[in-house]
């Protein structure tokens, strides 16, 4: 028993001893080599995040269908930068952006880093959805982004309001098709040509007209030249054939037709496009004007900076060359001498040329070479405009670029009112230059005189409390002086444009004279008027009975009234209610009478309406309202049963003449109804004649 105590003991001490051994080895097992041991660090995360704040948003303007830019200016208070910037868009009170979406499809734009106390901008490319409403969407902007650890970092926000609206607001009407019967028509025979209007737009064209003008080209053989359409044209659908008969002139110029088309939309807005359409129709080749430049060179025709400048103007085409309008552009160093820089010229006829030589100066030496460019304008019998244009490079040795002339030009010249008409006051005010370094003296300038083409030969344009000239002492280099003029427009100017030459005449320093011819264009309008001398109704009228309604008009203005017409208007069965008169000419009176037959008794209401373009191509119409009382037709009590006993026929009815009483009664009110109306009538031509002589 002894010996197992002992052996008890000895495992015990033996146990104390090896344990603290063991411990004290794995301690030295996390000691690192200096004998120390290993400590953590925890990081603040926070003081690492970035803040950012959007200072500045701007949009570009945002048509459905279309695209724009969205820019944002954005900047980190914050000292620690951001990662991975990118804005998040989203419709405010939906889940998405639409109706906008990212441009091409792609993703929204990135800016990888963005440094402490940093401002950078970012551009986003959007999309507008073609069928977006046009209204004003309010867009969330959030922008996303991750700290130094490339977590997520707080965001930032803002709200824009975006407006979409529609690129066409109105109707746009174009002529999508054109048709011909028979489609090849012989030279001289009558065809028929249907044009179909196609609404490229989303808005409807209502109470579409439309007028065609055969120009030079084709006759209209239709009673009107304007014709209207029976339906409006929805958004993006095309019309039905509107046709008109045309006849093809002999000396033609061309196949082109002007067509003008009016409408009206949302309710009470009207508007008028203008389209000018090439019929179909076999046209032998180069038939038209064709001018060239040729044959040009220069000449010194004096000592220092002046030379002519020559050329051939040669027209290449089969036909003549009209309105040709020759411009020089020279900037600053070449300026034509005696003369405008803008010239008209003769007409010029096919395979003509003619040569012609221009005046010019040299304002200033600073180069070499010096360019001219010659530009011509100019159209063909029909109103088809053309253009050509050369520019010439010019040495100093073929101009002589020697000396220095002062050169007095009329830069630029304004009319108040812009719109001027017959009988009134227009201040002309002209900006004259002085195109060189050196000043000018004793500036004359001078107004030439433009006459009526009368037999006294009045002036169209006389200067009020002044003469046509005024003087100016001095004009310093590279300065302009405005002056201006009063001006009374003779009563009796044709509405026409009148070109007004201004003579300019001054001295340089060394007081030799010069001379420069300029000019200005005026353009006259004469007041348009037409009166309506009388209304002829009766007094009254009879139910199922025809009603004359007629109405005498004159014009009484200075111009000629065009696409004149004339109609009856009203909710009652009509004959004759439209007239087309078609150009009213200045003293001309008409006639109009039409036929109106009243259903039933009560009051007839009804309107004769006129129409017509004025001298200022704008559309006028005039409505003179009437009303007559209606009574209901009498039966003859000796009828039965609506006819007369054979003994009621006899001698001794109808006040013995052989008429019922009814019938009577009717031709009595048919006399009166006469009698009124011819004593309108002469009532009329002596307002007629007042008119005039006011």
């Amino acid at each position: 028993m002894k010996k197992y105590v002992t052996l008890a003991l000895i495992l015990f001490l033996c146990l104390n001893l090896w344990l603290p051994a063991v411990h004290a080895a794995e301690e030295e097992e996390n000691q690192d080599e200096n004998g120390t041991e290993e400590e953590r660090v925890e990081i603040d995360k926070s003081r690492f995040q970035p803040s950012l704040v959007i200072e500045n948003i701007s949009a570009e303007e945002a048509v459905a269908g279309g695209e724009f830019y969205l820019s944002l200016v954005i900047r980190n208070l914050s000292k620690s930068p951001a990662f991975n910037v990118y804005p998040e868009l989203k419709v405010v009170g939906t889940d998405s952006m639409a109706p906008f979406s990212f441009k091409d499809g792609a993703e929204a734009p990135t800016l990888q880093k963005i440094e402490g106390e940093e401002a950078r901008t970012i551009t986003i490319g959007l999309a507008v959805d073609p069928e977006a409403i046009s209204k004003d969407y309010k867009l969330q902007i959030t922008l996303r982004n991750q700290n130094a650890f490339f977590e997520d970092a707080p965001t930032a926000g803002a709200l824009i309001t975006i407006p979409v609206k529609y690129d066409r607001t109105k109707p746009q009407l174009l002529v999508s098709n054109v048709r011909l019967d028979p489609q090849e028509p012989a030279p001289g025979e009558a065809f028929t040509v249907y044009f179909f209007l196609e609404n490229i737009s989303r808005i409807d064209a209502n109470n579409v007209v439309v007028s065609l003008d055969g120009l030079e080209n084709f006759t209209v053989l239709d009673v009107s030249s304007k014709k209207a359409l029976s339906k409006p044209i929805p958004g993006g659908k095309v019309s039905s054939g509107i046709g008109f008969t045309l006849q093809a002139r002999e000396e033609r110029e061309g196949n082109q037709v002007e067509l003008t088309l009016t409408y009206s939309y949302h309710g009470a807005q009207d508007a008028e496009q203008v389209e000018r359409v090439t019929l179909p129709l076999d046209r032998e080749a180069g038939a038209s004007p064709r001018l060239e430049f040729t044959d040009i060179y220069t000449s010194q025709s004096t000592p220092g900076r002046e030379f002519l400048l020559s050329f051939t103007l040669v027209n290449r085409g089969d036909k003549a060359a009209q309105n040709i309008k020759l411009t020089l552009d020279g900037g600053n160093n070449i300026l034509p001498l005696n003369s405008p820089s803008v010239r008209y010229l003769e007409p010029l006829a096919g395979g003509e040329s003619r040569t012609l030589s221009l005046a010019l100066g040299l304002n200033r030496a600073d180069t070499t070479v010096y360019p001219l460019t010659l530009t011509l304008e100019y159209s063909d019998r029909s109103g088809q405009k053309f253009t050509a244009e050369q520019t010439l490079g010019l040495s100093s040795a073929d101009i002589g670029a020697t000396g220095s002339t002062p050169r007095v030009i009329i830069s630029k010249y304004t009319l108040t009112p812009e719109q001027v008409f017959g009988g009134s006051l227009v201040t002309l005010a002209l900006e004259i230059e002085n195109t060189n370094l050196k000043p000018v003296h004793n500036v004359k300038i001078s107004l030439g005189v433009v006459r009526l083409e009368n037999e006294r030969g009045d002036t169209v344009f006389s200067p009020v409390n002044s003469s046509n000239s005024f003087y100016l002492d001095y004009i310093p280099g590279k300065n302009v002086v405005t002056k201006e003029i009063d001006l009374f427009v003779d009563p009796n100017a044709g509405a026409r444009t009148y070109i007004v030459p201004v003579t300019i005449e001054y001295e340089d320093d060394s007081g030799n004279p010069l001379t420069v011819e300029e000019m200005v264009t005026i353009p006259v309008t004469q007041e348009s008027r037409m009166e309506v001398i009388t209304v002829d109704i009766p007094p009254q009228a009879f139910a199922g009975q025809p009603v004359p309604i007629g109405a005498e008009f004159v014009n009484v203005g200075k111009v000629a009234l065009d696409n004149f017409m004339v109609a009856l208007e009203g909710d009652f069965p009509k004959e004759n209610a439209s007239y087309y008169v078609g150009r009213l000419e200045p003293g001309m009176s008409d006639y109009f009478q039409g036929l109106a037959f009243p259903a039933g008794d009560g009051i007839l209401e009804g309107r004769i309406v006129f129409s017509y373009i004025d001298g200022s191509n704008q559309e006028v119409r005039r409505e003179e309202p009437f009303s007559i009382p209606v009574m209901a037709m009498m039966e003859d009590p000796a009828m039965v049963d609506g006819e007369f006993p054979p003994d009621m026929n006899g001698p001794g009815t109808g006040m013995g003449t052989g008429l019922s009483t009814g019938q009577s009664l009717l031709l009595l009110a048919l006399m009166a109804v006469g009698a009124f109306i011819y004593k309108r009538r002469l009532n009329a031509r002596e307002k007629e004649k007042e008119l005039f002589y006011e």
